[in-house]
Order: C-alpha cells, then sequence, then structure tokens
C-alpha cells in the first residue's frame, strides 16, 4: 500500500492545459507554430521527467526535491538556463537535476529497489507521454472526419508528433548508462565498482561528449540510441494495438 502524501502542487498551471488549444489561432505561419509547438511539448516533457524523480523520492521519504522546492509544475523551478538555451536552439535540452538524497529513504524500503524506482521514474514518464501519443495519433486517425476544424487538427496532429518524438528522444537518451543521465544511475546498480568509479570521475567528460555528438550532424547520438529506440517504439505499437 502507497502511503498518502498531501502533495505540495502550491500552484496550479491550468495554461499548460489552454495553451495548446490556441496555437492554431494564434501563430498563423507553419514556421511559428512548428516552433511553437516544440517548446511547449520539450518544456512539459522535461518538467513532468523531473517532476516524476522528485515525487517517487518524495514517496520513500526523501524531502529533498521537496525542500528546494521542486515539486511543482511551476517550470521556473526546474529550468537550468544553459540547458533552456539549448532547448531553443539546438535538438538538446535539459533542466536542473531534481535533488535527490537516498540516505533519507525510509528504513522500511529496501534502498537499492527505492533508488532504482526513483531513477526510473522519470523515464516511465517520458514512456507514459510518448504512449499517450501515439494513443493519440491512433484515435485521430481513426475518427479523422469527426473534428471538423482543420486548422484544430492540424495543431493537435503537430503536438501529438512532438510529444511522441521528444518523449521517445528523451527516454532512449536518458537510459544511456553515462553519467549524470538517469541510465548511469540504474545500470551502476549491476556495475563492478571500479567501472563505477571510472564513469562518476569522469561525468563532465561523458556530458561534454553526449553535448558534441548530439550538436554535430553525423548523427552520432542517435545511432548510439538505435538499439533502444527499435524495441520501444514495437512496445508503444503493440500496447496501442492491444486497444485501438
Amino acid at each position: 500500500m502507497r502511503n498518502n502524501y498531501n502533495l505540495p502542487f502550491t500552484h496550479h498551471y491550468s495554461a499548460w492545459l489552454i495553451l495548446p488549444l490556441f496555437m492554431g489561432t494564434v501563430f498563423h505561419t507553419s514556421g511559428m507554430l512548428d516552433a511553437a509547438c516544440r517548446i511547449f511539448v520539450l518544456l512539459i516533457s522535461i518538467v513532468l521527467h523531473e517532476l516524476g524523480h522528485g515525487l517517487a523520492a518524495y514517496h520513500y521519504g526523501d524531502m529533498t526535491a521537496y525542500n528546494a522546492g521542486r515539486l511543482t509544475l511551476n517550470p521556473l523551478a526546474h529550468f537550468d538556463p544553459f540547458g533552456l538555451l539549448m532547448i531553443m536552439f539546438a535538438p538538446v535540452g535539459w533542466a536542473k537535476p531534481v535533488p535527490i538524497n537516498p540516505a533519507n529513504f525510509s528504513p522500511k524500503y529496501n534502498r537499492r529497489g527505492a533508488n532504482l524506482v526513483v531513477s526510473l521514474a522519470g523515464i516511465f514518464v517520458n514512456f507514459c507521454l510518448a504512449l499517450l501519443a501515439a494513443f493519440g495519433f491512433a484515435l485521430v486517425f481513426k475518427h479523422n472526419q469527426i473534428i471538423g476544424n482543420l486548422r484544430f487538427t492540424q495543431t493537435l496532429i503537430l503536438l501529438l508528433s512532438y510529444m511522441y518524438r521528444i518523449n521517445l528522444g528523451l527516454l532512449c537518451f536518458n537510459i544511456l548508462p553515462f553519467p549524470p543521465l538517469d541510465g548511469y544511475w540504474i545500470w551502476s546498480l549491476f556495475m563492478p565498482p571500479k567501472v563505477q568509479i571510472f564513469l562518476n570521475n569522469n561525468s563532465r567528460n561523458f556530458m561534454m561528449a553526449l553535448l558534441v555528438m548530439a550538436i554535430l550532424p553525423f548523427n552520432i547520438l542517435g545511432r548510439l540510441m538505435d538499439p533502444i529506440v527499435g524495441p520501444v517504439i514495437n512496445l508503444i505499437n503493440f500496447l496501442v494495438n492491444l486497444v485501438v
């Protein structure tokens, strides 16, 4: 049974839900609409990713993220200035990592298992968002004659497209076993101590290498993620076909 916490969301950001409905009427050119949809989906996907980590840790008794004001949908609480610039002008971006202290986990939980769940939480959020987008695609194309407003339909398809692609990318990127990505904290549970120490001591070098691979035009990072992308897409398609 899960503990019943009074979740500390201090604000209700209904604008997250309202904004997509008006994108098609406010942004008249396809270029502006495309950029607005991309930035909107990136912002909400990264915020929910970080919030997933914080809420998982909160469930296990770690109040670090809560005390730091990170259990909120307010994007300003999560953004790293340089990461935000990369979101706007490059194909990658990131938020400030949510502070987690496994030493604060409640003793009634297995710390190793709790740490694994907390590390997987952000990736799981991105999987759910990609799956939701895939369901949305299937429903739109199955009932496309019901939706009469062409501009609304175009905006919806663009949003779903970005939600699927961005969250699939975030999932596959974050599961890579290099620090400071989530995948490192997952795979490190199964690594020899010497490998953990080497990776941890070179975390900045790995981050810079990943950024360079993301920016270079040779799709090196995409090739690195290819073994992960295929199985994830197949799983999403399987789940969608079960329902739609």
